[in-house]
């Protein structure tokens, strides 16, 4: 929550930007510890996006 807000203030976003949402969604893994997933996530997006593009 105190990430959250400090973006929020930093940026002067509000708290249901979109764009937030999306990048507190991407940070949350590594937050919890989940970093290998995160990574792994990460890649395979970048990877079927490439296939589709």
């Amino acid at each position: 929550m105190k990430l959250r807000w400090m973006i929020v203030y930093r940026y002067n976003l509000l708290p249901d930007d979109p764009g937030l949402k999306y990048e507190l969604e991407f940070i949350r893994p590594i937050l919890n510890g989940d970093l290998i997933t995160s990574f792994v996530c990460n890649y395979i997006r970048k990877k079927r996006n490439v296939l589709t593009n």
